[in-house]
């Protein structure tokens, strides 16, 4: 089973930005990501402006074998 804490903002253009997280910590609580997430918009680290934050959400995948080998 694999995590991934998916941010997504939006940009300037009202297109969504999204930001993905592998394997967050356990103890994420969303005040923290929220924190995080203003942070990033604060500091604008990338190609495109991000003006706000629409949402954040952790992906949970299981993967079950089916076939084994070539």
């Amino acid at each position: 089973m694999t995590k991934v804490l998916v941010l997504d903002f939006l940009d300037s253009a009202s297109k969504r930005f999204s930001l993905k997280i592998p394997e967050p910590r356990e103890d994420l609580e969303s005040e923290e990501v929220r924190a995080a997430m203003a942070d990033l918009i604060d500091k604008d680290p990338f190609v495109r402006t991000l003006v706000s934050i629409e949402r954040a959400y952790i992906v949970t995948t299981t993967e079950e074998m089916l076939v084994f080998g070539a």
